[in-house]
């Protein structure tokens, strides 16, 4: 096997859980260690664990999940075909009935992507055609609606393996490795460590960097850290973010992830997992090995965007975070079966509240994104102790403000269809319906750009053929010789200048369907 999780081994300590932390028995057999976590409610919860101490060769498909904010947790087996090979890397929770994991096979390459649709009685086998390589290992598992998901291997060759789905995981298509740089030669990523908003996604690697993609996988970038082994990344907003290193280092982002700077951190922090707290102008939680004891014991805080940091407790074992709101916040850790009262395996934040009043962040669109005309655009935020939200758009910088919706309960996103109209000068702005003195807006402008219907465009001069294909496009009738390609969401995929036969390849593109568009014209076509 080439690579162990991140789980690291556990040294024993007697845990002393300070007042921050109130335990919950996880009700894990034997001795297991939470891998991964997501909550999807105030009081739903799904996690996954691994065996302890985490040795090559031995199996764990156990999950556990709580459906009353951790009163009772219910343990259970992934019971899906071939899973009992298998040990979890990632999960993500859609509903109490619905949630997805990807595993790994801890004898070998391969691995395997499951979903359960009744609360966890039953798994079913899910990306068939993919992670089959002896070189495959899936690392995490995302899902930014019900219908779309993301499932991210370490490379095999020289790209990553990543695989899409638009159907709710009735089919999966692979990202062609031409749409993402290249994986050194001992680049990998690691389990559950990513970071996600919508449409755009960051993973960190082995080698230092991060990985990025603002379409949903369509392209991607990879930038260097200046770190030796990203353990976590945490991003607060599409801009702004931190990266944690193994020898506990943060490096910090406010471009999105194109450029990183040593954030130059003070106190007690940890080198294997951060995570950003929605619903707070800027406060991030973090757990792992202690700074200053190279041991693997406790969590802290940071309220000023990770530059200094306080302690919540020590000696105590976190592994991983689900995070609902920024006071109903679960770790998951050690628990042994023989000595549950002394190693429950799981905590749920019971000390000074992060925020004690409502809040509200928009996440994104959160400027210099372009979104295009009639599709359909999800806007995300994070909040705290709002039941109701209205949410707006402007297309001239804040002078007036138009309807998306006057009030829709809080789940924390929503998926927009965006108007046809062309404007640079446009933002977002989500309040709290029943008070809406509380708002929070797009920072920057983003802009949209009209769809324009295959109906119009047939009465232009601009016109390609095949409309559905699968390497290349012939242009007849340009008026100009630069082109770009839009995906759905009015992301730019490509561009470039007319070659002397007036064709475009297309190949490197996913299956979907995009826009074409050269000087004022803009047409629809279809990459099988």
């Amino acid at each position: 096997m080439k690579k162990l999780s991140t789980l690291f081994f556990l040294c024993l300590f007697t845990f002393s859980a300070w007042a921050q932390w109130t335990s919950q028995d996880n009700a894990l057999p034997g001795t297991k260690s939470i891998i991964d976590m997501h909550a999807t409610s105030a009081t739903n919860v799904w996690a996954v664990a691994n065996p302890q101490p985490a040795g090559a060769g031995t199996a764990s498909y156990d999950f556990t999940h709580t459906n009353d904010g951790g009163i009772t947790w219910t343990a259970g087996l992934i019971n899906g075909a071939g899973a009992s090979a298998y040990s979890n890397s990632s999960i993500y929770g859609i509903d109490s009935n619905t949630a997805w994991v990807c595993m790994y096979n801890p004898n070998g390459g391969g691995g395997g992507v499951y979903q359960t649709t009744n609360g966890g009685s039953n798994w079913t086998r899910r990306c068939t055609n993919g992670f089959t390589n002896a070189n495959s290992f899936p690392d995490f598992i995302y899902f930014k609606d019900a219908n779309n998901g993301m499932v991210v291997g370490d490379p095999v060759g020289t790209d990553f393996e990543i695989y899409t789905t638009a159907d709710a995981g009735a089919t999966w298509t692979l990202v062609p490795g031409s749409t993402m740089p290249n994986a050194g030669g001992t680049e990998y990523g690691l389990t559950a460590n990513y970071c996600a908003m919508g449409n755009t996604i960051w993973f960190g690697t082995t080698t230092g960097r991060v990985y990025r993609t603002t379409d949903f996988g369509a392209t991607w970038t990879a930038a260097n850290t200046g770190a030796n082994y990203i353990t976590s990344v945490a991003f607060k907003n599409n801009l702004e973010g931190l990266a944690l290193d193994s020898v506990s280092t943060l490096y910090k982002t406010v471009d999105g992830g194109n450029t990183w700077t040593s954030l130059g951190a003070t106190g007690d922090y940890y080198s294997f997992l951060i995570r950003y707290v929605p619903g707070t102008t800027n406060t991030y939680i973090a757990a792992g090995r202690d700074l200053a004891t190279g041991t693997m014991e406790g969590s802290a805080y940071s309220t000023d965007g990770g530059l200094s940091w306080t302690m919540l407790d020590q000696l105590v074992y976190h592994n991983a975070f689900a995070i609902w709101d920024a006071n109903t916040i679960w770790s998951g850790g050690y628990r042994d079966a023989a000595q549950a009262a002394t190693f429950p395996g799981m905590y749920f934040y019971s000390g000074t509240p992060f925020v004690t009043s409502p809040q509200l962040t928009l996440a994104n669109p959160n400027g210099g994104e372009t979104l295009l005309g009639g599709t359909n655009y999800t806007i995300n935020w994070s909040s705290y102790q709002v039941a109701n939200v209205k949410i707006e758009y402007t297309t001239n910088g804040g002078n007036n403000w138009n309807a998306i919706a006057n009030s829709v309960p809080n789940v924390n996103m929503y998926t927009w269809t965006v108007p046809q109209i062309n404007s640079t000068n446009c933002k977002v702005r989500i309040s709290d319906a029943a008070n809406t003195t509380l708002t929070s807006m797009s920072a920057a402008t983003f802009s949209i750009s009209s769809n324009v219907g295959m109906n119009e465009l047939s009465l232009a001069s601009l016109n390609v053929f095949p409309s559905m294909c699968n390497t290349t496009l012939t242009v007849q009738n340009a008026k100009a010789k630069h082109w770009t390609i839009l995906a759905a969401d009015g992301r730019e995929v490509m561009n470039g200048e007319l070659s002397a036969d007036n064709t475009i390849a297309v190949n490197a593109l996913v299956p979907a369907m995009y826009v074409l568009r050269i000087g004022n014209e803009n047409i629809r076509f279809v990459k099988e």
